[in-house]
């Protein structure tokens, strides 16, 4: 028999022995897949209730806000972000903070200019600068440049410190955590588990009573 289990790495909940139970019960001539498509979509839309609900900063509930449920048979899936909202993973996981970042000049061809270029800690600017510009686009026959001052500086910004509510400190980046998603997911459990068994105990009875 199926049963659920704990909470894993990245909010993952495994339901377990899920595949050999489906196998089983597909060879007695029952298919259990709408029926878990239609739990796992329910344990997504409580994922999503509960990040709603635990998302605090004006960042954070746009983000939150995005949250859509896509199961499957085999997985609860809940994604996030939108063009109005391209800062969702930011809002949620936070970011590397008051690391120094190089602007790149937009290539030929390009509507917009490439990802900037993180300085890691202890790295010389004109090393990093080398490196940038000795990348090549074979389609364009052009080199990347990185975008200067008016004296001729390299344009060096810091961050990424705009994730946070005003006043309060920039939302770093940590594995494993999370300000909503994952969190839902550990906050919401108890009732995930009962979604999940009250399925499985249903479809079990329906087929074999």
């Amino acid at each position: 028999m199926a049963k659920v289990r704990g909470i894993g790495a990245g909010g993952k909940i495994e339901v377990e022995g899920l595949s050999k139970f489906r196998k089983d019960l597909k060879k007695s001539g029952a298919d259990v897949d709408p029926a878990m498509k239609k739990a796992n979509n329910k344990v997504a839309e409580i994922v999503i209730r509960g990040a709603k609900a635990l998302a605090d900063t004006k960042q954070e509930i746009k983000a939150a806000a995005t949250l859509s449920a896509s199961s499957t048979a085999t997985a609860a899936r809940v994604t996030g972000g939108s063009t109005k909202v391209p800062y969702f993973g930011g809002a949620n996981f936070g970011a590397y903070t008051d690391r120094r970042r190089i602007i790149k000049n937009k290539q030929k061809g390009q509507s917009k200019r490439g990802r900037s270029t993180m300085v890691r800690r202890g790295e010389r600017i004109d090393k990093v600068v080398k490196r940038i510009e000795a990348q090549h686009n074979p389609n364009t026959g052009s080199y990347v440049s990185v975008k200067r001052t008016q004296t001729g500086a390299v344009r060096v910004i810091k961050g990424w410190n705009q994730f946070r509510a005003k006043g309060r400190r920039a939302t770093k980046w940590k594995k494993g955590e999370d300000q909503f998603l994952y969190k839902s997911v550990k906050t919401m459990y108890p009732t995930i588990q009962k979604q999940y068994q009250e399925a499985l105990d249903k479809f079990t009875h329906d087929a074999f009573d």
